[in-house]
């Protein structure tokens, strides 16, 4: 198939770009404002904006497969900025999308957030639930998430929307928790956790979060649905913190617990998943468990 990936140069891009590679048979197009590793003869890269209409207007009419993972990632990092968190993640995606329709690409896969649960009660989260964004980073997924919807509705267009739940691994930013911890017990500083340290996550290791993305690529049976792709295991903050000590036995750091969050409202107490629909729908089931994950980042580093 023609894919074309926005993004490509991130994190989770560079490892659905390797996993295309090895599946072979594939025409890549690669879109990112950072450079980004030059690759074979049947992948293109282009350094730009994912917005530029006159780019996509010359690039989609050949396109099966569209993964938007492009955005502003991070509450934290989209708190400090606001416009351009409104810039990208709305404005350029809608006008992605338009074009996506406009030429008839026959599928969008688009990289969503488990941000859009909130601090939903309704434990673990299923993608019928409610959704009960607390951060604009949230709230704008959630409005994209609709979008989409409607235009497919209107007949122009085939999505399946990927939740992600805390995907990790080598590469990642140090400002994401796991490589956070891993970068500050490696140089002997503190760990420093908000509120008690018992708000729970549900990891998910980079390899699994790539298999979500190429099994809701490969789904056929609705010309729209939503998935979570993440990890069953909750695990707590403080036992990320303690299970990344672990490895790092002669590290002198510290863990120290602020019982409190200068961003309270933005945090969430219990972020967890079900699953149920991923795996009967599209065959998703994560291999990785967070142990073995963390083991996987630091013989990488």
């Amino acid at each position: 198939m023609n894919i074309l990936i926005t993004g490509s140069a991130g994190f989770i891009g560079k490892h659905l770009v390797e996993a295309l590679k090895k599946q072979g048979g594939h025409t890549l197009t690669l879109i990112d404002t950072e450079e980004g590793e030059e690759y074979e003869k049947n992948i293109t890269r282009i350094r730009s904006s994912f917005g530029d209409p006159k780019l996509l207007d010359r690039l989609l009419p050949n396109q099966d497969i569209i993964f938007h993972l492009a955005a502003m990632l991070g509450v934290d990092h989209s708190l400090a900025n606001g416009d351009r968190l409104y810039d990208i993640n709305i404005t350029a995606t809608k006008s992605l999308i338009d074009k996506a329709a406009e030429h008839n690409v026959k599928k969008l896969v688009f990289s969503s957030s488990s941000e859009v649960y909130g601090n939903s009660i309704e434990i673990p989260f299923e993608e019928s639930g409610p959704v009960l964004p607390v951060s604009d980073y949230g709230h704008y997924k959630i409005e994209i998430e609709k979008y989409i919807e409607k235009k497919v509705l209107s007949g122009k267009l085939h999505s399946t929307i990927v939740r992600f739940f805390n995907v990790y691994g080598p590469g990642q930013r140090n400002d994401f928790v796991v490589n956070r911890f891993i970068n500050a017990v490696k140089t002997n500083q503190n760990i420093y956790i908000n509120w008690d340290g018992n708000q729970t996550r549900c990891f998910t290791y980079i390899d699994d979060a790539v298999q979500g993305l190429i099994l809701s690529m490969l789904y056929n049976k609705k010309p729209f649905e939503v998935f979570n792709i993440g990890n069953s295991h909750e695990t707590t903050i403080l036992t990320l913190a303690k299970i990344i000590f672990e490895k790092y036995s002669l590290s002198t750091s510290n863990i120290v617990i602020l019982n409190k969050n200068n961003v309270q409202r933005y945090d969430v107490t219990r972020r967890v998943p079900s699953l149920l629909k991923s795996k009967r729908e599209i065959g998703y089931s994560p291999t990785v468990q967070l142990e073995e994950g963390i083991k996987k980042i630091i013989a990488n580093d």
